[in-house]
């Protein structure tokens, strides 16, 4: 806190920085007390600027975040130098817990597999390191490479914000043409 005997007020001016402390802009400040509310945006180099017209006690949110909400009790002539450091980023979103889901991989004839949940309605997704995939309705068919090597079939099965689950299986094409699921 420094004072300046020519302002008018109180004055509140600082810097918002990340994590990394590198500059945000674009940063709702907001300075507020019992009937006033100071609203204002840092600019493209974190700084900010905010003019109070009275002494008194007032309130600094950075960016909506009133659980960080930073006390200032500001006379006449008062500069309030405020250096604000974001120490993990957060989104401003709350997150369901989501259950713990399973998938697995079922193998059927052949080189045709099918995914087995006892939740309904995921989305499928498949992938292969190596040939590829005939997707059917519910089932993929593998056509292996002519190399011989080892490949990997993956299943991701998503369920949104209620869960993720993924499974998957080495695929081995030996030097006679022979697939093996392993």
């Amino acid at each position: 806190m420094t004072s300046d005997a020519t302002l008018k007020g109180a004055t509140v001016r600082g810097n918002v920085f990340d994590a990394q402390a590198q500059p945000l802009g674009e940063v709702k400040i907001t300075v507020q007390t019992t009937g006033t509310v100071i609203d204002t945006t840092t600019g493209r180099n974190g700084s900010f600027f905010v003019r109070v017209p009275d002494p008194g006690s007032y309130t600094l949110i950075v960016g909506g975040d009133k659980n960080s909400a930073l006390p200032l009790q500001l006379k006449q002539f008062d500069v309030a130098n405020v250096e604000w450091v974001e120490l993990v980023p957060q989104s401003q979103l709350s997150l369901p817990l989501a259950e713990i889901r399973s998938v697995d991989i079922i193998w059927g004839d052949d080189l045709t597999f099918a995914a087995d949940s006892p939740w309904a309605s995921a989305r499928y997704r498949w992938s292969v390191s190596g040939g590829r995939l005939i997707e059917e309705t519910d089932r993929v068919t593998w056509v292996p490479p002519t190399a011989p090597g080892r490949y990997l079939l993956q299943l991701i099965a998503d369920w949104g914000a209620e869960g993720l689950a993924v499974d998957a299986l080495t695929l081995a094409v030996t030097e006679d043409g022979t697939v093996i699921v392993c």
